[in-house]
């Protein structure tokens, strides 16, 4: 019974996930997965609420920077950035290796020490 509350629950998340604005889209996929994470639900694939979310942020992207399409050929999507993480070495290394067109969308914060060292890397394109 447990399961199938959760599970309407969800689906009714994720309805709203698709419907809302941005902000509160990725404000709600947050919810969503907390809830999921912290109630051990078996979840295992949001794809397509990634795929949504990621042409979203793309669309307000290239609204608010027109020329984004045509200047640059590698684009780094991160949450949150912290100085002593692994996955911000990963794409800082991975950026290393890339052509010097790169930009980075922050999706979430970051801290002002972190910011300047990606910047060292990374062209940051939007933050929040």
């Amino acid at each position: 019974m447990y399961f199938k509350i959760v599970s309407v629950f969800f689906s009714f998340l994720k309805k709203k996930i698709f419907s809302d604005n941005l902000s509160k889209a990725i404000d709600l996929s947050v919810v969503y997965i907390d809830i999921s994470s912290f109630n051990y639900f078996p979840i295992y694939d949001l794809s397509d609420v990634e795929e949504y979310l990621l042409s979203r942020i793309l669309e307000d992207t290239i609204f608010y920077n027109k020329n984004y399409v045509s200047r640059k050929k590698s684009l780094f999507i991160i949450t949150i950035p912290y100085l002593t993480g692994g996955h911000t070495r990963l794409m800082e290394n991975l950026s290393l290796m890339m052509p010097a067109d790169r930009d980075l969308l922050i999706t979430r914060s970051a801290e002002y020490e972190v910011k300047k060292r990606l910047e060292f890397f990374l062209v940051i394109v939007m933050s929040a």
